[in-house]
């Protein structure tokens, strides 16, 4: 987490799809299409090419538990419809919470055998017990440390206020080349593969893949599988999630928010080609950033005890 750049931030202006003017400003919320509410299944990773044509950004809601002060990686839950997970960056204890749509309080939950370095960001996969969180313990902003994790943690079979306990287990792992920064990671929902993408000031972003199967406890060598450079903007990736459908990526970076189509390609080569910008809200330390469970829009939230939860609706073209 580097403060400075909260000053470079605010000279970027939000950035629209279809002339959009977004803003942090509360406004009424447009209703999303009929083909896509609430409730609608996301679209299947063999439906073909999909890309979204997403509305402006509005004001959803905002963080009611005082806790979360520095939201660093957030996720919409698999088990529990309108839930969804966030965690804070470096300084705080090993544990994550839950909130609604509007960031009303869901709950703390600490991971137990856990510990908590620089948890940078936070997916959702299939495992064996159905769902789990992959919580990555992954930042190192002096690119020193030799001991980077990730947990993966069964969802919680309740959410609610109040303090709770939940297990999982360790995936320790390295890189082939040295140690890297890193605020992103990605899991495939279809075949739970998990990645790692690097956070870079000036070079390009390096994309790491796990061995499969996990092994817990085990220190895993990761695969190098490419690299990425934002097209505009700030070069640093902040956050990122695949969508619930594998329809595409959402990559952003501390100015935009950007969309590489996925479907049935190859992570590293999506990651390749030119994304499309899609609508950001100006944040004053916007890490977070995360598709809704059924895929037809997305929400980011910045550090920051009481932040605003913004979310954009999407649609396919």
């Amino acid at each position: 987490m580097i403060r400075i750049q909260v000053l470079i931030l605010l000279t970027w202006p939000a950035v629209a799809l279809v002339g959009c003017t977004c803003s942090s400003q509360q406004q009424p919320e447009p209703e999303a299409p009929a083909s896509l509410g609430g409730s609608a299944p996301a679209p299947a990773v063999d439906e073909g090419p999909w890309l979204p044509r997403c509305s402006e950004v509005v004001v959803q809601g905002t963080l009611a538990n005082g806790q979360i002060h520095e939201a660093s990686g957030m996720v919409a839950s698999a088990r529990h419809p309108g839930v969804y997970y966030l965690h804070n960056d470096s300084g705080d204890e090993p544990r994550f919470f839950a909130i609604d749509e509007t960031g009303a309080d869901l709950g703390s939950y600490t991971v137990a055998g856990a510990r908590s370095v620089d948890w940078e960001d936070v997916a959702v996969g299939r495992c064996a017990e159905g769902s789990c969180l992959y919580l990555g313990d992954v930042g190192d902003n002096r690119e020193r440390r030799d001991d980077y994790v990730v947990y993966q943690v069964p969802e919680p079979a309740a959410v609610g206020p109040g303090e709770h306990q939940v297990s999982g287990v360790a995936l320790p792992f390295r890189y082939p080349d040295g140690s890297h920064d890193s605020e992103t990671l990605l899991v495939h929902p279809a075949t739970g593969a998990l990645f790692v993408l690097t956070k870079s000031w000036t070079k390009p972003s390096k994309l790491y893949e796990f061995p499969m199967p996990f092994t817990p406890d085990q220190p895993a060598l990761l695969s190098e599988r490419g690299s990425l450079v934002p097209p505009t903007g700030a070069n640093q990736v902040t956050g990122g999630d695949i969508h619930p459908g594998g329809a595409g990526v959402l990559l952003r970076t501390y100015s935009h928010v950007f969309f590489y189509a996925l479907g049935k390609a190859d992570l590293a080569a999506a990651l390749a080609a030119e994304p499309r910008v899609l609508p950001a809200a100006v944040e004053a330390q916007g890490e977070a950033v995360a598709w809704t469970a059924a895929g037809d829009g997305y929400l980011t939230v910045s550090e920051g005890a009481g932040s605003a939860l913004h979310r954009s609706h999407c649609r396919a073209e």
